[in-house]
């Protein structure tokens, strides 16, 4: 069952304590976790800036001596991985000498434009970033936001371009363009935050990690503000809040973007299976695929004859879909959404020659049977799987397609049967 995460109204307060100038937060290490005197790459220590600070998990922070009041000659750098209020824990990725307790750690203060938006996407921030390693970039799409007849207004667009600026500032927030957006405009933000298999096909099929949205309401001189995050790696999310509407005047009610209807695609669900093949060539075989592959070339027939092989299969396996390359090399399964009508796909290989699980060798050229293209054509909106088999049997070498409905179907149950027995009387004579 899905996890949805509804996060409940709190006064947020940003402050900068301990500011170094206008653009940037200073604050200290207490102390390392481990309680060593000394701290080394790798370690974890406790740092007296936080969440109030405007810092998030994965934010990097430089490190410098209590005596470099100019803050120019950093000694470390450090990446948080959990934030509190007004403390977080970080890890020390780089260092150019031993760092103590008492340290000073700095990094450029988040700005904002407008303070009353910022608290819910601050907040929506922090929840993007939680699930992901702090190493790891997020792919994010901010999408429109709405007045409550999904009309795009000047409020909206003012929301919008801030939860971009506020986003921009940290560095693993990686912006997808606004070229993907056309998929999802058939859909309100309601139903975005339903994540139904079409929207996470989407999102997927565009390396989308995050999606941003939302709307908003006013009444009684109040702007009630829901924003959404759909994440499809990992659970939604949900802000709501109200702020005073006052200041925002005609921006709530001037409409740039009127809303119009749009059809939603038919879309199908499509599972890419690949199933490579292997064999253990005997010794004559060994010595057609060495010719075959050598093609009259006696420095790759001096080379080949060299190596020592026992099995061959095929490698350097692509398939590309329409103009999407897809990576079945490694993973063997790829889901993506297409919409119903016809669809190009063309896959290829190289013979690989290997010695158990090694491979020794690659032939540098796709023989005659390693590439094939087809026409995949999609009538109906059921989920199917399209098992691919690329065989490099020698003098045979083919790639084979079995494209069929994914049913799921239930173990039957069986039950024991009672049955019962009518007992006929039989009569019997005595003489």
């Amino acid at each position: 069952m899905k996890k949805i995460i509804i996060f409940t109204t709190i006064i947020f307060v940003f402050f900068s304590m301990q500011c170094f100038g206008e653009d940037y937060i200073k604050g200290k290490i207490v102390s390392n976790l481990e309680k060593k005197l000394k701290i080394v790459y790798g370690d974890k220590a406790i740092i007296t800036l936080g969440s109030n600070h405007g810092l998030v998990k994965g934010d990097i922070l430089s490190i410098a001596r209590p005596a470099d009041v100019y803050l120019a000659d950093p000694v470390g750098q450090c990446a948080i991985q959990k934030t509190f209020p007004s403390t977080s824990i970080c890890e020390v990725i780089k260092m150019t000498q031993e760092i103590e307790g008492g340290q000073q750690v700095f990094m450029k203060r988040l700005e904002f434009n407008d303070p009353k938006l910022f608290p819910d996407i601050f907040r929506v921030l922090q929840n993007l970033v939680e699930p992901y390693a702090p190493y790891k970039d997020i792919s994010v799409y901010i999408f429109n936001v709405f007045d409550e007849n999904r009309n795009i207004t000047k409020f909206s667009e003012l929301l919008k371009d801030e939860i971009k600026f506020v986003f921009s500032q940290k560095k693993r927030i990686k912006f997808v363009g606004d070229d993907v957006g056309k998929m999802f405009a058939a859909y309100s933000p309601n139903e975005l935050f339903e994540k139904n298999n079409v929207i996470e096909g989407y999102m997927k099929k565009d390396n989308i990690d995050a999606l941003i949205t939302g709307y908003y309401e006013v009444r009684g001189g109040k702007v009630f503000v829901t924003l959404y995050k759909i994440d499809s790696n990992w659970d939604v999310a949900k802000r709501q809040d109200s702020i005073d509407g006052a200041s925002y005047g005609n921006l709530l009610t001037t409409v740039t973007v009127p809303y119009t209807p749009l059809k939603k695609e038919q879309n199908v669900t499509c599972n890419f299976v690949y199933k490579p093949v292997r064999h253990k060539p005997l010794k004559k075989e060994k010595d057609e695929y060495i010719a075959n592959t050598a093609q009259n070339d006696p420095l790759m027939l001096d080379t080949l004859q060299r190596v020592d092989f026992n099995m061959v299969g095929p490698v350097e396996f692509k398939l590309k879909v329409d103009n999407d390359m897809l990576d079945l090399e490694n993973k063997k399964e790829y889901k993506m959404l297409l919409r119903t009508g016809k669809h190009e796909i063309t896959t290829s290989f190289k013979t690989g020659f290997y010695y158990n699980e090694t491979l020794m060798f690659t032939s540098p050229n796709e023989c005659k049977g390693c590439r094939k293209s087809v026409v995949l054509q999609l009538d109906k909106d059921d989920e199917i799987n399209v098992e691919i088999t690329a065989d490099p049997l020698y003098g045979r070498e083919k790639i084979d397609f079995n494209v069929y409905t994914k049913v799921i179907t239930s173990r039957p149950v069986l039950k024991p049967i009672s049955r019962k027995e009518k007992v006929v009387p039989v009569e019997t004579y005595k003489d």
